[in-house]
């Protein structure tokens, strides 16, 4: 299966699943999906999911630097050792996850940081055999990106695997979008 067809079923099984109240509050990025050269691993072809404009809190969201996402293409393990955390290495087929890069000067300065990595790290523990919370510095001094991510195989995306990684997404959304929507900039 392509990367676009396997990004498309994984976008369609949202779109059906995503409950009314939440497909109100958010959209896909307009421009569709990008593709993103990652140092060892190919091109990986990216989706974001973000609420409409204007966008609440102010300053929070970006479709490049802090949005839900559903990506697909291939991760190696051993250039990103760190990222599958207590889990045994694979070279992931997709991806879908939150991520804040909360020290853009555009995204809050470093206003939201703490407030964004108590929420993932709380969710973390939830489901923690499948879901990796990477927080800001978490991978080496200059990483300052804050993500809440659950990779896939490319086994366990065979049969309903797009399905099982929309229902992870739609779960990561329901716990987190509306603690993110009531944040206020901490200075």
């Amino acid at each position: 299966m392509s990367r676009e067809n396997l990004l498309q079923q994984i976008h369609d099984s949202v779109e059906q699943r995503l409950p009314r109240s939440l497909r109100a509050k958010l959209e896909w990025e307009k421009k569709g999906p990008r593709s993103v050269s990652k140092k060892g691993c190919g091109d990986i072809l990216r989706l974001g999911l973000l609420p409409p404009t204007p966008r609440h809190p102010r300053g929070f969201w970006d479709p490049s630097w802090a949005c839900y996402e559903v990506s697909v293409g291939r991760y190696d393990p051993l250039v990103e050792p760190n990222i599958m955390a207590g889990s045994p290495p694979i070279a992931a087929q997709a991806e879908v996850q939150f991520y804040h890069a909360s020290h853009q000067k555009g995204l809050g300065s470093g206003h939201y940081l703490k407030q964004v990595e108590r929420i993932l790290r709380d969710l973390q523990i939830l489901r923690p055999a499948h879901w990796t919370f990477i927080p800001a510095g978490g991978q080496d001094s200059s990483h300052v990106v804050q993500f809440l991510k659950r990779r896939y195989s490319l086994a366990e995306m065979a049969g309903d695997g797009p399905q099982v990684a929309a229902d992870d997404l739609i779960w990561l959304i329901e716990n987190t979008l509306p603690k993110f929507q009531a944040l206020q900039a901490v200075p």
